[in-house]
């Protein structure tokens, strides 16, 4: 899964919480924002998104010894720019 799919399922997993909708409905309206606008849910949802992405690179950095280390905190630093890009 490429950095902006991941941003964007990050941020659908949240909003479904709010919804209850699924997390694939969630997704075709974050990719369709231009059309159907933006709403408050969906900026607290990348904030929350963002915690979570900064949370995981934290994790990750106490594992500065692994060979994939730098490959992951690259991946999930891409993935934060593509969550704040939405």
């Amino acid at each position: 899964m490429n950095a902006k799919e991941k941003a964007i399922e990050l941020v659908a997993q949240f909003t479904s919480k709010w919804f209850g909708n699924s997390v694939e409905s969630n997704i075709y309206v974050i990719k369709n924002i231009p059309i159907y606008g933006s709403f408050d849910q969906f900026h607290t949802a990348k904030e929350c998104a963002l915690v979570a992405v900064d949370e995981m690179i934290e994790q990750i950095a106490a594992l500065r010894d692994s060979i994939w280390y730098d490959q992951q905190i690259d991946y999930l630093t891409d993935v934060k720019i593509e969550i704040e890009n939405l």
